[in-house]
Order: C-alpha cells, then structure tokens, then sequence
C-alpha cells in the first residue's frame, strides 16, 4: 500500500474557485455585462463633445488627456479603478449573499444618467457632467439588475467613483486657494519661530533679500494632497469605522490634515532653500521622493483619529485559521511574461512608450482586463452551464428597453451635433489674415481691433504658436499693442469662439501660467456711451511678478493689471461661470450655440503706480470698445454679488 500526497491547492486555485461561487450566486450578471458594455460604448463613440483640447469623441481619451498633462493634479484617476475592484471583491460575500431582485426603479437612475450627458454633451459641452452621468448610469444598471438592498450595499465602494471626476480649474482653485494661502501662512510663522526669516505675499514665500522664492501651487500644495487625504479617509471610514458621525468626523478631517501635510513639505523646502541655497530648495520641490514628504503627518493623523474614533477596544479573541494557500512562481508566470514582454517594448520603443504616457487611462484599464480575463476565465467556465440562467434573469424585456434609450441617445446626440446652429459674434470680423511668431499665417478672419485709440497707436501682434496648437482651429484672434507718446502702452487681446466652447478658458489660467502671481480680483463697471449708453462689467486682476535682469541678476516686483470681460451678441459678462451657465441655457432653450468672445486688457507698472495705470486702461477701453464691440443693446449683465 503506497502513502499519496495530498494535492496542495495554490491561492490562483483557490482564488478561481472561490469567484466561481461568487459568479454562480450573480444572478443577471450576463445581462448587467451586456449593459453595461453598451453604456460604456454609448460614451466611447459620443463622450466629449469638446475637440479644442483633445481631438477624441471619447470621455475616456478625454481621460486620458486629463491624467497625462505635466503638473496635473489627477493622475490618481486611472488607479482608482483597481481600488474599486479590490473594495468590492472585499465585500463579496456581503453581496453575494444579499436577495437579489430586478428592480424598475433603478432605470430612473439610468435616465438620470442620461439626463447628465446630454447636458455635458449638448449643452455645456462639458466633459465632467457628462462623467457624472456616466457613473451615476452605471449605479443604476446594478440597481435595475440586483435590487435596491444591492443598490446600497455597495454605496460604497461606488462612493468612490466622485475621484473619478477631475477637478482641475475653477473649481480646484476655489477649494484649495483657501487651502494654500492657509498652509503659507503657516509655514511662514513655523519657519520665523525656527529662525529662519520668511516673508509671505500671498501664496508666495521669499527672504527679504530675495535670494529664495518659492509658490505655493495649487497642484503641489492644494488639490493633489487634498484628494489623497480624502480618498484615504473616506476608505478608512468605511472599513473601518461604524456609525455615520464618526464617518464624517473622518471624511472632514482631510481638509486639516491636507494643511497640514503640505506646510511639512513647505517647511522642507524653506530650510534646505535656507541652508544651501535656491537650487537646494528647486530640488527638494522638484524630488519624487521628497514629495512623499506630506503623507507622512497625514497617514498618521487618519490612524491617530481613527483610534480615537473607535474608542477602548477589547482584544479579540484568536481563532486558529488554516494556513492560506500561497502564491506559486509557476501561479504567475503569464502575467510575469506579459510584464516582461510590455517593459521590453515600452524601453525599446519610444514612440510607444510615448503613447502609453499619454493614454494612461486606457493602459491602466486593458491592463485590468486582461488580468482579469487570465484570472477569471478559467472560473467562468466552468460555471458556463449557468450562463442561459444568468442571462435569462426575469428583466430582460426591462434591459432590452434600456438598451434601445442608449441607442435612442446616441442618436439624438449625433443629430443635435449636425445640426447646432451658431450665433453672430459680438465682436467685429473681418476677413483680414492673422500672423504667427514667423509672420507665416494662421487665420484668414480676425477681430478688428482699432489702429488708432485717443492718443493712443498700435502695432497688431502675432498669435503665439502655443496659443493656435492649443486652441480649436476655428478659433478668431485679434491682438494689438497700444503705446501712448510717453511710453505708456496696453494690449488688448480678443479670442472669439466657433463651434467649440473650448477656445475660452478661465483667464486666470493665461495668467498664472506666464509666471504673475494674483493677488486681488474685483468685479466693476465702465461708462460706455456709444452706440447707447450702457455699463461694461469688468473684472480687473491685480499681480505681481518679480522679474531678474539677465545681466546683473538683479531682482524687481512688478505689478500687472489684467481687465477682462465676455461678450455674445447680445449678453456681456465678466464671470466665468456665468458665462459658461448662460450658454449651456441658451443651447437648451434655443439650440443656438452663442458665439462668445473673451477681451481682455492687460499692463504693467511699478509697485504702488496701480490706479494711475488702471484709470489710463479704463481710458483706452471706453473709447475703443465702441468701435469693434456689436453689442448694441445688452440684454443682461453680470452683476455678481
């Protein structure tokens, strides 16, 4: 008689066997599948309605532009599908266990969905709605399939798909000024304590000599470190926190911790900048590694809250488990291959390593499946001889329904697209070329500003090859430097929209990207008098910059007055998002697409010559709005409380 060893069971084994079970007790999970591969598909072909930034009709290529811009502050995003899969494969047996029923309700939610898109896509021409609309869609296909007691049950981790949403922009910048202007002031005071003498201005922080600067940007110091504190948190919340104020003690607790993580990082940067110089403190703000620097207070003020929050805890008592199965070298050796096969291509081929840095949403996702499809095919097939059940689930007339109002969708959205009719300009065009930096042309219209203003002459300026590759190729320009007798002089600049709502952005990003630091904004009037009277709404931003002569390396503050201000052919405003309101209401009740125009003035002066500088600009706008601004009777104006 021969002893034989038991066969040992690898954790890959185990792992497939046990998402067997789950996919067995799934009932409907062919047909949630099925919808939501159609719904994804429905935001594949008609997802971004916006061309200006990236030229992709898909809101997951707009993603993927998203997550690969230098400095951006979401490139968490592609990542976070991996979490979601893990939290909700924690949670399986909790869900595998729950009653499941179809429920008509949840199509409400898939309505809801849509109801989004076709804001984000027609209307607004807004990527972020649209992504809203996508996850809130997908929600309601797992309440349409598995019932309401599975619709809350994974409230979380659906929870999480709100960082998915990028918020780069206005809105980031309304959270985290606050944020980064706290967190400066801050270090300032930690830093003068330790002596080290600081001077603050804003979010800027330098010694009196000048022999270090450093901003505190909104990437770095306010919705980067914000958003990980609030992942983190929210996670921490639910998994290990029960009761819901203590939920939203924690999920609070990201906003103090999020200061607090960055004024470390600032601290860091000060003293090495102190200590060794500008170029030490450039490189500790530039180091990967340094910049893990705030998450060190951060994890630990989530785990000291925590233990607080759950209070004096009994010791479990140990319950013997047997001994997991371990991962085997040979459980991995396709997914080994791959990796291998992917870094050799991704370092011997530059193009596509190029490519996969600009498309990291859709590697991180094909990654995903295809792990996926390796770990779990072997499982679905086995429990092939239940799919005709899975698919049979007692909603197929309800999916079949849902699936014709996605098709319904996708066509009334490519219909709206061919059809969008747009409105006159506010702004005088003429049929005059516009010049690049090297004289070549790169406009046959342009805005026609005035040659000659008061006492005022002006030279017409080129289009900056930045500005023409970045913006929709319908995009009109008109730019002219006016300079006075004595020296003084102002430019103005008009960007007028065509189909594509991108060509205008928020100016402050104009701004800030050159350098300027601002420092004030105010919203105001002027006196127009022709072709009626009637009040201008202005917005006037007040900067600062310091500037070094390349010669001497001497340093200068300057300050730069920047007034700007929208305008269609019938409505003037000088808020952003007003503006942005305006036109996704007027596309809804009229299926006009206004043609906005943004103008802008902009000059310098020293320290202290502001008002003089800006009743000259006042000046030179008055007399010249009339002369290239079409609005003859403003229908509203933005009077911003």
């Amino acid at each position: 008689m021969t002893d034989e060893t038991p066969k040992t069971t690898t954790a890959l084994e185990q792992f497939r066997q046990e998402f067997t079970n789950c996919w067995e007790k799934m009932t409907g999970i062919g047909w949630f599948l099925l919808l939501a591969a159609t719904w994804t598909l429905l935001f594949v072909f008609f997802g971004n309605a916006t061309l200006g930034y990236v030229d992709t009709s898909s809101l997951f290529g707009w993603l993927d532009w998203v997550c690969s811009r230098k400095g951006a502050s979401d490139e968490h995003i592609p990542y976070l599908v991996l979490v979601v899969l893990a939290l909700f494969w924690c949670k399986r047996q909790e869900l595998t266990e729950i009653p499941k029923r179809v429920w008509w309700p949840g199509a409400l939610l898939v309505l809801l969905g849509m109801g989004f898109h076709v804001l984000g896509f027609s209307a607004f021409q807004e990527c972020r709605i649209s992504l809203v609309g996508y996850f809130v869609g997908l929600y309601g296909l797992m309440a349409v399939v598995w019932g309401p007691a599975f619709m809350r049950a994974s409230f979380f981790p659906v929870v999480l798909f709100c960082f998915f949403l990028p918020i780069g922009g206005t809105l980031a910048d309304k959270i985290t000024f606050p944020l980064r202007l706290l967190a400066t002031k801050i270090a300032a005071q930690a830093s003068q304590a330790i002596g080290i003498d600081v001077m603050q201005q804003g979010t800027l922080l330098f010694d009196p000599q000048g022999s270090f600067k450093y901003e505190v940007a909104a990437a770095c110091s306010g919705i980067r470190s914000l958003t990980v504190t609030l992942l983190v948190s929210v996670i921490y919340a639910f998994i290990s926190l029960n009761g819901w104020w203590r939920r939203v003690v924690m999920i609070v607790s990201a906003f103090p911790l999020a200061v607090a993580a960055n004024v470390a990082r600032l601290l860091t940067i000060v003293i090495a900048a102190e200590s060794f110089g500008q170029e030490a403190g450039n490189e500790v703000h530039e180091s990967w590694w340094m910049s893990l620097v705030p998450y060190i207070p951060m994890f630990f003020g989530i785990y000291g809250l925590g233990r607080w929050l759950k209070g004096p805890q009994t010791a479990p008592v140990p319950v013997p488990k047997p001994d997991a199965p371990r991962w085997e070298l040979s459980d991995l050796r396709v997914p080994l291959a791959i990796a291998s096969i992917g870094a050799c291509l991704y370092y011997g081929f530059p193009e596509l390593a190029k490519w996969i840095e600009n498309h990291p949403m859709t590697v991180v996702t094909a990654a995903t499946l295809i792990t996926l499809i390796w770990l779990v095919a072997p499982a679905i097939s086995k429990a092939s001889g239940k799919t005709v059940r899975h698919m049979a689930f007692a909603g197929t007339s309800l999916a079949l329904v849902i699936i014709i109002l996605q098709c319904s969708i996708a066509g009334f959205l490519v219909y709206r697209q061919n059809h969008q009719k747009l409105g006159l300009p506010g702004v005088k065009v003429v049929a005059q070329p516009v010049y690049g930096e090297k004289g070549e042309v790169v406009g046959t219209n342009r805005v026609e500003l005035p040659a000659n203003v008061l006492n005022f002459q002006s030279e017409q300026m080129p289009v900056q090859k930045v500005v023409f590759d970045w913006l929709p190729k319908d995009t009109t320009y008109g730019q002219r430097r006016y300079k006075a007798p004595d020296g003084f002089w102002a430019q103005m600049n008009v960007v007028l929209m065509g189909t594509d709502r991108t060509s205008i952005h928020k100016p402050q990003y104009c701004l800030e990207g050159t350098g300027w630091h601002i420092e004030k904004s105010e919203l105001s009037n002027l006196k127009v008098a022709e072709p009626l009277p009637y009040d201008l709404p202005i917005m006037k931003l007040t900067a600062k910059q310091v500037f070094a002569d390349p010669e001497t390396r001497q340093k200068t503050l300057v300050s730069g007055l920047y007034v700007y201000w929208f305008v269609s052919e019938d409505q003037l405003s000088a808020d952003h998002d007003q503006r942005m309101l305006w036109a996704g209401l007027d596309m809804l009740r009229t299926g006009v697409l206004k043609r906005w125009a943004y103008v802008s003035c902009f000059s310098v002066c020293l320290p202290g010559q502001e008002d003089a500088t800006y009743a000259r600009m006042k000046d030179l706008i008055v007399a010249s709005v009339p002369q290239f601004q079409s609005v003859g009777s403003p229908a509203r104006l933005a009077q911003a409380k």
